[in-house]
């Protein structure tokens, strides 16, 4: 659609033009061919001046057919916009269980004053009643402190060529540095698909997780940072040499979602990010996620946070699934409902 950052429109009679169906209209090919055409006969291809945008023709079919039109696509984007919404709740509510139950021990401090410590049922006896000093401070009695080599397996992926590089659903799904969100998580639109040659350590599966090594914002807002692999991709995917993918080590009682978490948190962040180097370009060493130390819970406790918080991103992913179809509706709509093509039927009680 026509940025709002270029332009803003007001309508003036929303009983002759409704503002949804006009919204909508800026995005259909009939007015995006009247731009490009004024953009055509200057040489600024992003710059249109006021004076040729009033000269933009906009049929209107009847104002009850427009509202219809306009209500319809808005209902899909506040669909849209609600699965975005709950999303992001269950990634922080997912996020506070973790900081309660490893960062702040939580349950831990309310069972060392006597108090029921708010967790479920099955996992209170799981917590110790004290907590004791460590290389990185308090720590629930009995839990390990161990540098993270201890616990994963790291491994940087693919060197590619961009030769290599097919259309989308072509070859294999490529994760990258796009495919990290600033401060963390998966961003479905940065994803390429490669049909070169690999080897089997540059496979990532779905729950794996991926950690940008590299960073262009000079504000370390990517490097250092976690995503996990979602399902949308499919079983089998590729990782570039951007990403390190890292998995729990044979043996160790930590999960992926685990450390998806812990790399979230500030305090080992801090520390991760202390192995990054570079001027222009910011490079985080295999070392960041081997050397620092973190508390190490017992396999019963981070079984029981998977079987909490799973749930939540399965759900999470869902929903972002959903909303990439519904944005696929809307899309194919727009031209067919601004053009009369397909018709939004009446409800009882409303005009033509």
């Amino acid at each position: 659609m026509y940025s709002p950052q270029v332009c803003f429109f007001r309508v003036l009679d929303a009983e002759t033009l409704d503002p949804n169906f006009f919204y909508y209209w800026l995005g259909s090919p009939w007015c995006q061919a009247q731009i490009d055409a004024f953009r055509s006969q200057t040489d600024m291809a992003d710059y249109v001046n006021l004076r040729d945008l009033a000269q933009v023709r906009i049929d209107l079919p009847p104002i009850a057919r427009q509202r219809r039109v306009g209500r319809l696509l808005r209902a899909i984007d506040d669909k849209i916009e609600l699965n975005r919404r709950t999303g992001r709740t269950l990634e922080e509510m997912a996020k506070a269980i973790f900081k309660s139950w490893f960062v702040d021990f939580d349950p831990v401090r309310a069972k060392a004053t006597g108090r029921r410590p708010i967790v479920p049922p099955e996992l209170a006896d799981l917590f110790p009643s004290k907590l004791v000093g460590s290389p990185i401070g308090p720590v629930p009695e009995g839990w390990e402190v161990a540098p993270l080599g201890e616990h994963v397996e790291v491994v940087r992926g693919l060197s590619y060529r961009g030769a290599d590089l097919v259309e989308e659903g072509e070859g294999l799904p490529l994760h990258n540095l796009n495919s990290i969100l600033e401060r963390g998580g998966y961003n479905y639109e940065g994803i390429k698909w490669y049909a070169g040659e690999y080897k089997q350590r540059h496979l990532v599966e779905p729950g794996d997780v991926i950690v940008a090594n590299t960073d262009l914002t000079h504000r370390l807002r990517v490097i250092g940072y976690p995503a996990i692999v979602p399902r949308a991709f499919g079983q089998d995917g590729l990782f570039s040499a951007d990403l390190f993918r890292i998995r729990p080590a044979e043996g160790s009682p930590l999960s992926s979602l685990y450390l998806h978490h812990a790399l979230l948190t500030p305090r080992l962040r801090a520390q991760v990010v202390g192995y990054t180097s570079g001027t222009t370009v910011n490079h985080l060493s295999i070392e960041g996620l081997r050397r620092p130390p973190f508390v190490v819970p017992p396999a019963p406790l981070v079984a029981g946070f998977d079987a909490l918080v799973r749930p939540m991103v399965e759900l999470a992913e869902q929903l972002v699934e959903e909303s990439r179809t519904l944005a696929q509706l809307r899309d194919w709509l727009i031209p067919k409902l601004i053009s009369g093509q397909v018709r939004v039927p009446f409800s009882q009680g409303s005009s033509p």
